[in-house]
């Protein structure tokens, strides 16, 4: 599975647009080949979120959004105080082992 990030910065105490720039962007990305959900990290105090799509091959996570930026800046319009940083990321899980 991979991953990608895109981190956003929306001003402190910003749960309600944070949580409208989500659906934005899951909604934007559910049509997508091998999208396979979102979740997000939210730092409330700073108001610096970060979404973190899933995608089941690398050349997905990679070019999804490239074809999508302009409906998810549309999105994100007036909420976002900066550009959004996006990064690509392979996705590990470890288990703790069960003694």
């Amino acid at each position: 599975m991979f991953s990608r990030s895109i981190q956003i910065y929306l001003g402190p105490n910003s749960k309600d647009p944070a949580d409208e720039v989500a659906r934005n962007i899951a909604k934007a990305l559910q049509r997508q080949p091998n999208y396979e959900g979102l979740s997000y990290f939210a730092d409330y105090d700073s108001g610096n979120y970060v979404y973190m799509t899933n995608w089941s091959t690398q050349a997905s996570a990679e070019h999804a959004l490239d074809s999508m930026m302009r409906e998810i800046s549309i999105g994100i319009s007036g909420m976002a105080m900066f550009e959004p940083r996006i990064n690509v990321y392979e996705k590990f899980s470890f288990e703790p082992a069960v003694t």
